[in-house]
């Protein structure tokens, strides 16, 4: 097999077992590598997906590719944070001495499905940063990871850099401040094996961070020729040369996660290895050329941005615009406390931190307004705000969170419920989440609808898995006329529905939006021809006939219109499958 560059996994990915995900999320992943790595990307994809973690030598048989066909396949989805590497250790037989090693890849479907939020991370970088921190999280974006040096002499080609590097900062302050923001963060070294035999598994962290190069890149291209055979050879030796230099045996699990957490909260500036100590400072290392590390975006600080902007806009609506600034300047004071994306509630910050902060975004904020807007937050009965003490510095306050973001979700079903069943159906759903466990005949009374009405909306929610219903039998043969019939809702079945009915449903936007752009296929060839001459510096005119500009037209109103509405479902898709 091929080892490759290894990553630290998740938690539950050293037991030996996977996680299906389910099929629509599935299917989706599919189709995006597909549609950016090629047809032997996706084959391998849909193999990783289908049985879970396999070898080379498995995936070769599964998929029917050649091998150097499914080594490139696998080095690519390795490069773009797709396909997570780890090292198998077989239990050796009563008569054998060694074990037997092997690598085996496990496809991170997540990861895949971030590369549909990729226009917002641009964006947001753009809103918050400027031009140029874009350039650098696009180059990481499009190459999967990159060092530093590559990522510098890839923006400072761009026409854009180049008009503006008088007046802006150096491109290694820039990225400088994106490490700082956790926009980017270093790509881990390490891998963490299990014995097949064994249900516990045994974990080995790889120290980060070393002093010596690190494991190939495929952006490497310059040094890296020669047939497939012999660059997957030449990869394999660098990688068992790193793997085999830095092991490090974590025993326990107390010590697995403390190291993973210390490598989580280390500055930046001052990385410590068990192994080499201090290093020099990032910072030195970064402005003399010296840092070899390998990078990547960290979509996880995305995410968690892109909730926290979720929950401000929720209490700007149902407050005002004063309590959604405050809630999420609160946010930004405890953003780097948080190690999870899907955090519960912020760490407590004081009455005065958060004063201090708002000043210093707006120097003419008055303290009593600032005052009576956490006193109004903190007695509002969705318990967005809690008061959890206080101190010299005043009052602690801490974000529900999960409790916003549940709101979010439940303002999304019932827009989903009123779209596809009609008002009165949303209005019993709406009774159903407060009032639980209700009858059929309470559901008409209570909810002002003919009670023949009721039962045919019932019955389509249930059908469509937002309400269940639960049989109370009074007697022991379970007879109709002495049982009762409760319906209900449970929040949590409806969001995982909902959150498949999104996947379902960005996979066939995305299949309308690919058959619109073939059916005008030439024309846009021409079109992209022309735009190639004219960077480099030639003219070109194209000639289309009446017939080719309307279908033009149309086909340009139908894209956007679905771009538009794949980014609204991504939006969604964050909120139901990533909080």
């Amino acid at each position: 097999s091929v080892p490759i560059m290894m990553e630290n996994v998740s938690n539950n990915a050293g037991q030996g077992f996977t996680i299906e995900p389910d099929p629509d999320a599935a299917n989706l992943s599919c189709a995006l590598v597909v549609d950016s790595f090629g047809q032997d990307s996706g084959t391998v994809c849909k193999a990783l997906i289908q049985r879970g973690q396999r070898t080379l030598r498995e995936l070769i048989r599964d998929t029917g590719l050649r091998p150097s066909r499914c080594q490139q396949a696998l080095l690519v989805l390795i490069q773009h944070n797709c396909v997570l590497p780890r090292q198998v250790q077989h239990k050796p037989h009563v008569f054998e001495i060694h074990t037997d090693n092997e690598v085996s890849y496990e496809i991170q479907t997540e990861q895949v499905l971030h590369r549909l939020r990729y226009p917002r991370f641009l964006l947001h970088v753009r809103e918050c940063m400027s031009k140029t921190h874009e350039l650098l999280v696009e180059g990481l974006l499009e190459h999967g990871r990159l060092r530093s040096h590559q990522l510098f002499a890839r923006a400072a080609a761009r026409p854009y850099f180049i008009e503006q590097k008088k007046s802006g900062l150096p491109l290694d302050k820039v990225f400088l401040q994106l490490v700082e923001g956790r926009f980017v963060e270093r790509v881990p070294i390490g891998y963490k094996s299990y014995h097949n035999n064994d249900a516990t598994g045994e974990t080995a962290l790889l120290a980060e961070g070393r002093q010596t190069r690190s494991p190939v890149s495929l952006v490497d291209t310059p040094d890296f020729k020669g047939s497939p055979k012999r660059r997957i050879e030449q990869l394999q030796a660098n990688t068992m040369k790193e793997v085999s230099d830095v092991k490090v045996q974590v025993r326990s699990d107390e010590s697995r996660e403390s190291l993973k957490d210390s490598m989580r909260n280390t500055n930046p500036n001052k990385l410590v290895t068990p192994m080499c100590g201090i290093q020099p400072t990032f910072t030195t290392q970064l402005l003399s050329g010296e840092d070899d590390a390998l990078w990547r975006v960290n979509a996880d600080e995305f995410n968690r941005r892109f909730r926290h902007i979720a929950c401000a806009a929720l209490v700007r609506e149902k407050v005002n615009e004063a309590a959604g600034h405050l809630l999420l300047t609160m946010l930004e004071i405890t953003r780097t406390n948080e190690i999870k994306v899907n955090e519960e509630r912020s760490s407590p910050v004081s009455e005065a931190d958060v004063l201090q902060k708002l000043r210093e975004s707006d120097a003419q904020v008055e303290i009593e307004s600032i005052k009576r807007v956490l006193e109004k937050l903190t007695a509002d009965t969705s318990e967005l705000i809690s008061c959890v003490g206080e101190n010299h510095r005043g009052a602690n306050y801490c974000v529900n969170m999960r409790r916003i973001v549940d709101l979010i979700r439940i303002k999304e079903v019932e827009a989903v419920v009123r779209e596809r069943f009609g008002g009165p159906a949303c209005r019993i759903f709406r009774l159903l989440l407060l009032k639980r466990n209700l009858e059929q005949k309470q559901i008409a009374e209570m909810a002002m609808i003919p009670v023949k009405d009721t039962r045919e909306l019932l019955y389509k929610l249930l059908k469509a898995e937002y309400v269940q219903i639960q049989e109370v039998a009074r007697t022991s043969d379970h007879a109709p006329s002495r049982t009762f019939y409760l319906w209900r809702v449970d929040l949590l079945r409806v969001v995982e529905q909902v959150g498949h009915e999104l996947y379902r449903t960005t996979s066939n936007l995305r299949a309308r939006l690919i058959h619109e752009l073939s059916q005008e296929r030439e024309t846009l060839m021409l079109l992209e021809r022309a735009q190639d001459k004219i960077a480099r510096g030639g003219e070109s005119t194209v000639s289309l006939t009446s017939g080719q500009r309307v279908n033009l037209i149309r086909m340009r109103t139908i894209a956007t219109r679905l771009e538009s509405s794949l980014l609204r479902l991504d939006e969604l898709v964050l909120i139901f499958n990533f909080m």
